[in-house]
């Protein structure tokens, strides 16, 4: 009992400040947490909608590169970037 008694006043408010800190970013990580799949979801419709524009671009590109002999070091290096991309 008289343990407590010996602890200072200011470090008994510190401790407080800090767990008020403490609690204050726990809850920013449950808001962070809570809307993460709502952030993973929004990613993934994005990452949909670029592989289909870049299926289109490599689509409009094909027949250039049957008429094109030989394919211009620009375009060569295009598909190679396109043959990287997974899923295309």
């Amino acid at each position: 009992m008289l343990g407590s008694l010996a602890i200072p006043p200011r470090l008994i408010a510190r401790a407080l400040d800090d767990l008020h800190t403490v609690a204050g970013r726990l809850g920013e990580l449950v808001e962070s947490v809570r809307v993460l799949p709502r952030t993973e979801d929004e990613l993934s419709a994005n990452i949909v909608l670029l592989r289909q524009d870049i299926q289109e671009l490599k689509d409009l590109l094909r027949p250039l590169t049957a008429v094109l002999e030989p394919v211009p070091a620009e375009l060569a290096q295009l598909q190679t970037m396109l043959r990287r991309l997974p899923g295309i």
